[in-house]
């Protein structure tokens, strides 16, 4: 008898999430940009753990690109030092100038990353974060990385529930 195909992100042992499950799913990422399996991102009986497609970086090292890439979005105090929350502006940039207003704007997000997709919202096209890939200058394309707080698989709520 053939052993069941294991998923990602599953529990490890058994069908119950157990403490250092969440160790072990990190360990299963970050996923290439292409190589996302389908069931991660197709919704049945079951919700798939939350993944972005980003870019991870420390702040520093975005507000570097943004002085570097969008000088005239960046915010200073009155001496001159750059506001830490100038790395919410890099979104906004990004969408103004290279995705259209028929493309997915919610997918890109700031966090400790700069997300260009997610598989509970959908992600820009190749063609897109190629762009955003060159002018921002990152030397590889970003990575498939899970969600922290939904790293979990989870029993949906029946139609019938949902109404209510």
């Amino acid at each position: 008898m053939s052993e069941p195909q294991r998923l990602l992100f599953q529990p490890r042992k058994g069908r119950y999430y157990r403490p250092g499950d969440y160790k072990y799913a990190c360990k299963q990422q970050p996923l290439p940009m292409e190589q996302l399996p389908e069931y991660l991102h197709t919704f049945t009986d079951w919700t798939p753990p939350k993944l972005w497609l980003a870019w991870p970086s420390d702040i520093d090292s975005l507000l570097k690109c943004i002085e570097e890439v969008y000088p005239s979005r960046v915010m200073r105090t009155e001496d001159g030092k750059v506001i830490k929350t100038t790395v919410g502006v890099l979104p906004d940039a990004i969408c103004r100038e290279f995705v259209p207003q028929t493309e997915l704007h919610d997918c890109v997000q700031m966090a400790a990353a700069l997300a260009v997709g997610c598989t509970h919202i959908g992600r820009l096209s190749a063609a897109l974060v190629a762009k955003i890939q060159a002018k921002l200058r990152y030397e590889e394309p970003p990575k498939w990385y899970l969600d922290p707080y939904l790293w979990k698989w989870r029993k949906r709520l029946p139609d019938s529930l949902i109404s209510l």
